[in-house]
């Protein structure tokens, strides 16, 4: 993390498209980022969480020799801790009520996530809180998920984009059948940081599916209603349900009939 930020080569290649999103959206002007490096951005990310499974935890990694633990076993462990628990509770929760009742209450949380990081950057940085602080909280917040968040945050004039893959909300390989419940709690906390600010336009513009077809989420913040209509229809589309109806409220026009909820 630098204390200010600096510009992203564009044009770029396919790859660092796909990685920062400008497939989704392209820049105006000179894109920048806070952090363009994760694996140097800090201690904590030379061992992916991956690594951590495969170990079978933070005791596989130490055995009995705590001299041995270091900040990069300490994150990915807390990390997949994390990730384990959320959807260790969300199943329980599932097997006490209905899907729907389950997919409700993780929104729920989704919203009182979202509007709580979104109040303590507001009371950080003012409002509404400017789009280079927004990417910084961004990179910010997911640097507290473990050495498995990642994302590609760029803001230029007029927007902040976040590209990112294997979100620590996602669910792990062996249960991808439950993306849906990622969804619901990000789309909440999407909505939770519009209830905060009045005049913000946020959505998810790509995502995993409700069956984790897919490992990469786009956000986009903005306050200029005309910047979704660069959007594809595909993305526009995409969008979920509650999300939009904000939106409309907003002046965002040209959205098309949501395939989500």
């Amino acid at each position: 993390m630098k204390n200010r930020p600096s510009p992203i080569a564009y044009p770029t290649t396919d790859e660092n498209a796909r990685l920062w999103g400008f497939d989704v959206i392209e820049p105006v002007g000179t894109p920048m980022a806070w952090i363009h490096d994760w694996t140097s951005a800090q201690a904590g990310w030379n061992r992916p969480m991956q690594g951590m499974m495969d170990l079978g935890g933070l005791m596989g990694s130490v055995g009995s020799d705590l001299s041995r633990l270091n900040v990069d076993d300490v994150m990915a462990a807390f990390c997949l801790m994390y990730r384990k628990d959320i959807f260790g509770l969300i199943e329980e929760i599932e097997s006490a009520v209905d899907r729907e009742t389950a997919l409700k209450i993780a929104r729920s949380y989704g919203i009182k996530a979202g509007s709580l990081g979104w109040m303590s950057t507001q009371g950080q940085h003012g409002k509404p809180v400017s789009l280079d602080k927004i990417a910084l909280y961004q990179d910010l917040a997911h640097t507290l998920y473990g050495p498995n968040m990642q994302p590609n945050t760029w803001f230029d004039d007029e927007k902040v984009v976040c590209s990112r893959t294997d979100c620590t909300f996602g669910p792990i390989a062996q249960k991808r059948e439950m993306a849906a419940y990622c969804r619901s709690l990000c789309g909440g906390m999407t909505d939770g940081y519009m209830q905060c600010e009045p005049t913000l336009l946020t959505a998810r513009l790509v995502d995993i599916g409700d069956e984790g077809q897919s490992t990469r989420c786009v956000h986009l913040w903005t306050y200029i209603p005309e910047v979704f209509d660069r959007l594809s229809r595909d993305c526009r589309a995409n969008i979920p349900r509650t999300t939009q109806e904000v939106l409309r409220e907003r002046g965002v026009t040209g959205l098309e009939k949501d395939r989500t909820s």
